[in-house]
């Protein structure tokens, strides 16, 4: 469930870092992070428009996912790293595209 009002930074810029989640897709979440992200903009290395700002987060407990994949409440679905990052199009085309992709 939810799990608070975490701020993450969600980007596909390897050198500025963070967790890479899938291949050149990361997650920064601390502050020196963050001000990297400020300097890399400011620098030119990146646009604001190629981050996208998460508020929030939610975790399963060990083997809870696993459980309500089996329920079926959540659709597992393959796709391209580029859903993931800003850019990728519309919020509205990407639920579409997503859909269109599991169905």
């Amino acid at each position: 469930g939810d799990q608070g009002r975490e701020l993450t930074l969600l980007h596909g810029n390897k050198e500025l870092g963070g967790t890479e989640l899938v291949d050149g897709v990361f997650l920064a979440r601390c502050d020196r992070e963050f001000a990297r992200a400020a300097d890399f903009v400011r620098w030119g290395k990146m646009r604001p428009e190629d981050c996208r700002w998460l508020l929030g987060s939610c975790h399963w407990s060990r083997d809870e996912l696993r459980h309500e994949l089996a329920l079926g409440m959540w659709q597992p679905a393959h796709c391209d790293n580029r859903y993931l990052l800003p850019h990728s199009g519309s919020f509205d085309d990407l639920w579409s595209d997503l859909h269109t992709l599991t169905s």
